[in-house]
């Protein structure tokens, strides 16, 4: 059986390094929720067949993390956040055998907010609620002028 897993790492300062930050604070990490279009999306790769066409790049072009103040407890079925309020393209986002990894970096003054909510988005720009949810969670994020965050994004399939 196959799991899949996705979590956030913010980390305080510190150095982008391929997939890890050097030097850098981890003050959060937490889980969050897949939303149906990953599942989708890997089901109908399952499915493909000479007479189909195979799901592309373009079906699933992770692009944006976006930050909100909502407080609903995130859905499978969500489409965006509660109330998103910051979003930023991706730094950088690769992938191996298991592990899709993208990074964020949030300047000083970048999302400065009382941020309670983070999503990853698909194929969207930088207006609020654009493109498609694949990841959404809850957590309470203090940033401020003061803060700049690394943000790491680890979608892993696991065997259990």
């Amino acid at each position: 059986m196959i799991k899949i897993k996705g979590e956030y790492e913010f980390y305080q300062g510190g150095t982008i390094k391929g997939t890890e930050v050097i030097g850098g604070k981890l003050v959060y990490k937490f889980h969050n929720i897949i939303c149906t279009p990953v599942y989708e999306y890997i089901l109908k790769s399952l499915n493909y067949s000479e007479e189909s066409t195979p799901p592309g790049a373009s079906d699933i072009d992770v692009s944006h993390f976006a930050f909100g103040t909502g407080t609903t407890t995130p859905a499978i079925t969500n489409t965006t956040l509660g109330n998103e309020v910051y979003r930023k393209g991706f730094t950088s986002k690769s992938w191996n055998t298991n592990q899709f990894t993208a990074i964020c970096q949030l300047a000083t003054d970048e999302g400065n907010f009382s941020l309670t909510e983070v999503g990853v988005f698909s194929n969207g720009s930088l207006t609020a609620d654009s493109g498609t949810l694949l990841s959404h969670a809850l957590k309470t994020i203090e940033k401020n002028a003061n803060i700049t965050y690394n943000i790491i994004y680890r979608l892993t399939l696991e065997e259990v």
